[in-house]
C-alpha cells in the first residue's frame, strides 16, 4: 500500500534533483544525512528513490535524455529563457516516463525472482577500509568513498557513487562482476582494477586481467582495457586508452597519488579526500596539467611543490588553501 502511495510533485522533483540532476554530487555529508532522513519519513519516498536509483544507468533513460538534448539543439529559435526554465522540467519528464516503464517491468520481475542482496559501504574523510565480499572478492575503499554492492543469482553488481575503490574479483563465470559509475559500466570476470569516481570523470586503472568498458553516452560501444592500461571516461567522451608501468604504479593504498598530465582540479579532488583543509585551484590554475607523485600525509609539501613547479600563488583563508596563477 505504501509503495503505491502518490507523492507530491515537490517530493518527486526533490528526489529527481538529488539522484538525476546532480544535487547529490555537490552535497556535503550533512546534506546527505538530511536527505536520507527525509527519505526515511515515508515508505513511498524510499520506494521512489530506489526505483530512480535502479533507473540511473538504464540505457533507455540516457538515450531519452540524449534525444531531448538533440531536440533542443535542433531548435535554436526557442528563447533562451524557455530553454533554461524547461531543461529541468524536460529531464524530469523524461525520467518519469522511462521510470514508469522500467518500474512496471521490475514489478513483473519481482514476482518471479528474489531481490538481490544489497549492502552499502562507505568511508569518511581521511579514512580507508578493506572488506571481503560474500563471494571472496576483495574490496578496498579510499577516503570519502561510497558504493553499493548487489549480488544476485546471475550477476554481481557494484554502483560507485563517490570516491575510489580497488576490486580484486573472485572468478565466477556464471555471475559477471560489474561496476557502474556516472559515466560507464565496467565488467570483469576475475581481475584486479581500480575505479575513481570524480565529479566530472571516471578513471579506470587495470592491474590484472581485462575489463570491458561500456560508456553510458554510447552503451553499445565496448572497449577492452588490459593490465597496465588506464582510461578516463567523461560525460561526452571516452579518452584514449593509455599505458603505465605496473612496477612503478602507486595508489592511496601505498599512501600516494600519482598524476600523469592530470588537470590540477582533478588531482586536488583526490588530495582533498585526505587534506585537513580543502585545497582549491582558481581560474586557469584548475586546468594546469600536473604530473608526479604526491604523498597523502604531506599536504604542505604537496602545496609547496605545486606552487613552485607551476608558479602558483598560494593563499591561506579560513576555509581553504587557494592556488592561483601569478
Amino acid at each position: 500500500m505504501h509503495r503505491n502511495q502518490k507523492l507530491s510533485r515537490h517530493e518527486e522533483e526533490r528526489i529527481y534533483r538529488w539522484l538525476v540532476h546532480g544535487d547529490a554530487e555537490a552535497a556535503s555529508a550533512s546534506d546527505r544525512d538530511h536527505f536520507n532522513a527525509w527519505l526515511e519519513q515515508t515508505p513511498a519516498r524510499k520506494a521512489k528513490a530506489r526505483s530512480v536509483n535502479n533507473l540511473w544507468n538504464h540505457p533507455e533513460f540516457h538515450q531519452a535524455v540524449t534525444l531531448m538534448a538533440s531536440s533542443e539543439a535542433a531548435n535554436p529559435s526557442r528563447p533562451r529563457a524557455w530553454q533554461r526554465g524547461s531543461r529541468l522540467r524536460g529531464a524530469l519528464s523524461v525520467a518519469a516516463c522511462v521510470l514508469a516503464v522500467v518500474a512496471s517491468t521490475q514489478l513483473l520481475l519481482d514476482n518471479t525472482q528474489p531481490a538481490p542482496a544489497s549492502q552499502v559501504y562507505r568511508t569518511a574523510h581521511g579514512q580507508t577500509a578493506h572488506h571481503t565480499l560474500s563471494d571472496g572478492s576483495q574490496l578496498d575503499l579510499s577516503a570519502s568513498a561510497r558504493l553499493a554492492v548487489e549480488y544476485g543469482e546471475h550477476a554481481r553488481q557494484v554502483r560507485l557513487y563517490d570516491g575510489e575503490a580497488r576490486f580484486s574479483v573472485a572468478k565466477d563465470r556464471q555471475r559477471p562482476f560489474t561496476v557502474e559509475s556516472r559515466h560507464a559500466t565496467m565488467r570483469a570476470l576475475g581481475t584486479v582494477f581500480e575505479v575513481d569516481q570524480r565529479s566530472g570523470m571516471t578513471e579506470l586503472v587495470v592491474l590484472e586481467g581485462t575489463v570491458a568498458v561500456h560508456p553510458l553516452e554510447s552503451p553499445q560501444r565496448r572497449v577492452e582495457v588490459t593490465a597496465g592500461h588506464r582510461v578516463r571516461i567523461g560525460e561526452q567522451r571516452l579518452a584514449k586508452v593509455e599505458s603505465f608501468d605496473l612496477k612503478e604504479y602507486r595508489s592511496w593504498l601505498d599512501g600516494q597519488v600519482q598524476a600523469d598530465k592530470l588537470p590540477l582540479a582533478e588531482l586536488l579532488t583526490e588530495l582533498n579526500r585526505y587534506a585537513e583543509k580543502p585545497i582549491v585551484a582558481r581560474g586557469g590554475a584548475a586546468r594546469l596539467p600536473v604530473s608526479g607523485s604526491f604523498a597523502l600525509d604531506k599536504m604542505e609539501s604537496n602545496i609547496e611543490i605545486l606552487a613552485r613547479l607551476h608558479r602558483l600563488q598560494v593563499e591561506h583563508t579560513a576555509d581553504a588553501v587557494v592556488l592561483r596563477e601569478q
